[in-house]
């Protein structure tokens, strides 16, 4: 204990004694001071990079299906207790069957260069059972009908699926913003004269190239990362009716752009020169059904608590890297909003539900098996909050197509335009668990964001705690927690309606598509390989499975 002189206790004492009572301000507004208090307790106490170095450096990797991931939900479930939330639960739901990661090597045998092959197996993709030796052939297809001049030609190929993807200098990786793979645009820029296509057709065309691959016999088929610095994409998924062995027949592979652009090189010199590889993969699929879960606390509300405000992210992630920003970030955010509303102690008149899904990045799997099982409560839900964009700052709010949620938003949240809230987009962003929600009809919110640090990275091995930025996460959990608690005190829900739901009784669900062995509560559809705001397929250039 440090010694404190006499005097400073009599100036204490003379400043307090002089100190002015302080009375209520009856002008103030109480909704503004509960922002304020929120804003606060960011900077008290706070778990949010702790939490995040846990789930990445010590849970690490959650793959659906994984024990890694049930022991991550476990966590998280202990985290809402810690925080105060009510009815802490496990929801659980299953998935047709698991998948387990082996290895991947690849050689060249002609020409025998010494070269060694960057790869990484994608996701829920079958090995090659033992070793194989193939043929490096390159095709240039981007419908089915020109597959068809490959019939015939490609038993026992290794298929490239068409040119290397155009990946931005490395003079671009320092110093200039405008055109850093760190910028929003992504590491791939799309040629401005190009068209973008639509993410639905490219994804049907690459069921029906894969199908055909299959049929012909080929052994196994290489993507293009698409990514500078040998970085490598480590994405996958299933997509039907079915188990995704039955489904992926097919050894689908992702090469460092480096290893690709070599290979296609060798395959398409020209003359009699071939070009042949040595491939093993050693994945194996896991007999199922799968038990996996969500993780569910509650804020009750005080004046309405069957009336509900959803904050929520996926928990679960790829399996190279360690999940940080896709989707450590948002799992962090959403227990660090739940600890910032009860260190205020703020009481908010509706119900506040924390939720953090597994099954994302196989298709939106756990989002849609809560909805589905909480059926008779999307009603009473006002909105649903989704992080799920990494790292950077909340720029903006993805309000769909509801021209008066925006307007009213824009109004309520102006305490959060110092800290960078500006924008209020009336337009859908696809490809997180938020579109869960409004297929329900729910008012489903992706929050838009700086996406500096996060598409380099995005779905590979370098999605670890290195590509943080601290002030930004701070800025997340703000904006969603004064956001949160202004859409639960609301004197109304928020408005549903939007123009294309003119004439409908409702919003229709997605296709019905889940695994056949799927319980009632499973999930309805597999609709994507994650486009999201953060990554386009589309506009990167990469080819994807």
């Amino acid at each position: 204990m440090r010694f404190v002189p006499l005097f400073l206790f009599v100036l204490v004492g003379l400043v307090t004694a002089a100190a002015p009572a302080v009375s209520p301000d009856p002008t103030r507004d109480p909704a503004r001071a509960v922002d304020e208090a929120l804003i606060a307790a960011a900077a008290k106490d706070s778990s949010l990079l702790p939490n995040l170095f846990h789930l990445s450096d010590v849970i690490g990797p959650r793959l659906t299906g994984s024990p890694a991931l049930n022991r991550a939900c476990e966590w998280a479930a202990d985290r809402m207790r810690d925080y105060g939330l009510e009815n802490v639960r496990l929801e659980p739901y299953t998935i047709p069957e698991g998948w387990e990661r082996g290895e991947a090597r690849a050689k060249l045998v002609e020409p025998a260069n010494g070269v060694r092959i960057q790869l990484a197996s994608y996701g829920w993709r079958p090995g090659t059972e033992g070793k194989i030796t193939g043929d490096v052939i390159a095709i240039t297809a981007p419908s089915l009908k020109e597959l068809q001049k490959y019939k015939g030609k490609l038993k026992g190929a290794i298929v490239l699926s068409g040119p290397p993807s155009k990946v931005r200098p490395l003079e671009d990786l320092v110093g200039n913003k405008a055109t850093s793979p760190f910028s929003s645009t992504g590491a791939s820029p799309r040629d401005k004269e190009a068209p973008r296509p639509n993410y639905a057709d490219m994804m049907a065309f690459m069921k029906e190239r894969d199908a055909f691959l299959t049929r012909e016999g080929a052994a196994a088929l290489f993507l293009d990362s698409g990514k500078p610095l040998g970085l490598m994409n480590t994405t996958g998924g299933w997509r039907g009716t079915d188990r995704p062995s039955v489904t992926n027949k097919l050894p689908t592979l992702a090469l460092s752009h480096d290893s690709y652009s070599m290979l296609y090189r060798l395959a398409t010199r020209g003359g009699e020169a071939k070009t042949r590889l040595e491939l093993e993969v050693t994945n194996k699929f896991i007999p199922g059904p799968i038990k996996v879960f969500n993780v569910v606390g509650e804020l009750r509300g005080s004046e309405k608590p069957d009336e509900q405000v959803v904050v929520g992210a996926h928990i679960d992630s790829w399996d190279l890297g360690q999940g940080t920003t896709d989707n450590g970030t948002g799992t962090s955010i959403v227990l660090e909003v739940a600890r910032m509303i009860q260190r205020a102690g703020v009481k908010p008149k509706r119900t506040i539900k924390f939720c953090l899904w597994s099954g994302e990045e196989q298709g939106l799997y756990g989002s849609r098996a809560y909805v589905e099982k909480h059926a008779a409560e999307m009603a009473k839900v006002s909105a649903a909050l989704v992080h799920d964009v990494g790292t950077g700052k909340i720029n903006g709010l993805g309000v769909g197509s509801r021209p008066a949620v925006a307007t009213l938003l824009e109004k309520e949240l102006t305490a959060l335009k110092p800290l960078g809230l500006t924008d209020f987009k009336t337009r859908s962003y696809p490809g997180s668990d938020h579109m869960a929600f409004e297929a329900k009809g729910v008012p489903g919110f992706l929050m838009v964001q700086d996406s500096a640090f996060y598409t380099l990275s995005h779905h590979t091995m370098a999605d670890s705690p290195e590509r943080l930025k601290p002030d930004d996460l701070v800025q997340g959990a703000r904006v969603i927690a004064v956001t949160a608690v202004r859409i639960a005190n609301l004197e109304k829900m928020l408005p549903r309606s939007r123009p294309e739901d003119k004439g409908k009784d409702a919003p229709k669900d997605a296709p019905k598509d889940a695994p056949k062995d799927a319980p009632k509560d499973a999930p309805k559809d597999k609709p994507k390989d994650k486009p999201k705001t953060k990554v386009d397929v589309a506009s990167t250039g990469a080819a994807k499975p």
